[in-house]
């Protein structure tokens, strides 16, 4: 009985004292009305729970999704305008685009594998299928016409094993015609090798010259040299190569010293921001000392009897502090 009753109690959140001295019908409408209850709000929490776990899911899909569909929509333009406008010559089928001529279905998957290959891959492609079907002998020949000096090359071009134009060949491949052409002359350049940029390994106009460097590095310490001072206070055990410049100029007063300096010799500048990264680069350990920051003589000494005082006995260090008290007002 106890046992039903704290079973309906906790079931029901109604409280114990309400329920003690009830009778047994009671307790078990009670207990009725409680598991309808509590499981039809189960069950509606774990449909919401559902709910909101498949539109999780269908956001991350469209999400996903997306760039996908983009790239897809413009390639389909690309394949309906072939499709429905052709190559556009007519000489090699009477009258009829050769595009019209092969497989649509072979065209479009051959163009689809070809997308999926990288660059270098896809011109060394086009580059052997152009190499194998170039017509550069000696002399011309053909049936009925007499074998003369050939003037020019000649190239076809094939797809499925059927003679194509230029155009259905470069949409054959997902290029354009131009890169077709420029795949071509590249055959008696690097052969059946990959392209390669004419821009690579080569040094762009702006390129600073060593010569260049060298000057502002040289500035900077002859600058240096008559103007700086290594870092007060320093410990004997420093090894930092730190110099200090007055406070009195930064750094673009010092790159208005070095244009002036340039000037009179009539050489080359560099701008400001190629300057500051020099300095960086080259002279890291000159610094501009900021305003009212230096060591005086009074902290140097303190800096020297803090760092002696490691190897003196406790009554030492008690005369000492009682020696530098009156300077402090203590």
């Amino acid at each position: 009985m106890a046992d039903s009753q704290l079973s309906c109690a906790s079931c029901s959140t109604v409280p114990p004292e309400l329920t003690c001295h009830q009778d047994p019908d009671f307790h078990e409408e009670l207990e009725l009305v409680g598991e309808l209850y509590f499981d039809n709000n189960e069950n509606d929490g774990s449909d919401d729970c559902d709910s909101c776990s498949d539109i999780d899911n269908d956001c991350n899909e469209n999400v996903n999704s997306l760039n996908e569909s983009n790239y897809l929509d413009t390639e389909g333009i690309k394949q309906q305008s072939f499709k429905i406008n052709g190559c556009g010559c007519t000489r090699l089928y009477s009258n009829k685009p050769c595009s019209s001529v092969v497989n649509w279905g072979t065209l479009i998957s051959y163009r689809l594998s070809c997308l999926e290959k990288s660059k270098q891959e896809l011109d060394l492609i086009v580059k052997y299928q152009i190499f194998n079907h170039t017509q550069s002998g000696p002399v011309t020949v053909g049936l009925k016409r007499k074998a003369v000096d050939r003037k020019r090359q000649r190239q076809n071009f094939y797809f499925a094993g059927q003679v194509v134009c230029r155009n259905t060949f470069a949409f054959a491949h997902g290029v354009s015609k131009n890169t077709i052409i420029s795949i071509g002359s590249s055959i008696d350049v690097n052969s059946l090798e990959a392209r390669v940029h004419g821009n690579n390994k080569k040094l762009p106009k702006h390129t600073l010259k060593l010569q260049e460097v060298q000057m502002v590095k040289t500035f900077l310490e002859n600058y240096s040299s008559q103007n700086g001072m290594p870092l007060p206070g320093r410990t004997p055990q420093a090894n930092e190569k730190c110099i200090l410049l007055p406070s009195d100029k930064n750094k673009s007063d010092i790159y208005e010293l070095y244009c002036g300096a340039l000037d009179r010799t009539g050489q080359k500048q560099v701008g400001p921001s190629t300057y500051r990264k020099i300095w960086l680069e080259q002279c890291p350990y000159l610094l501009v000392m900021k305003p009212a920051t230096d060591l005086c003589l009074k902290c140097q000494k303190h800096v020297e009897n803090i760092t002696k005082s490691g190897n003196i006995t406790e009554e030492e260090k008690q005369i000492k502090l009682e020696n530098a008290a009156p300077l402090y007002g203590k």
